[in-house]
């Protein structure tokens, strides 16, 4: 792998893991604003974490699938930016 293509990888990956935080923050947030008054007055940072936890886990399968052309492309030294272009043009 050169090096442009290595270090674009490594970029990919971060974006990977910023775009699942950010999906599952997101997530945790329209949960949260669904929730009564109440509900949300009694939430501890505990089961803060447990929610933030479990859509972590469910963004992290649909994060991998966006990423996936362009990371592969990268693993196999292949031309990378189709993909990258997909990717942009799809999420910009």
């Amino acid at each position: 792998m050169d090096e442009q293509s290595r270090l674009t990888l490594q970029l990919v990956r971060i974006c990977k893991r910023y775009q699942r935080k950010a999906m599952a923050r997101d997530t945790v947030i329209g949960e949260l604003l669904d929730d009564t008054p109440e509900m949300r007055a009694a939430l501890t940072q505990k089961r803060a974490t447990e929610m933030i936890a479990a859509a972590d886990d469910g963004a992290a399968p649909i994060v991998d699938q966006e990423f996936a052309e362009l990371e592969q492309a990268l693993l196999d030294g292949i031309d990378f930016l189709p993909a990258l272009q997909e990717y942009l043009d799809t999420n910009l």
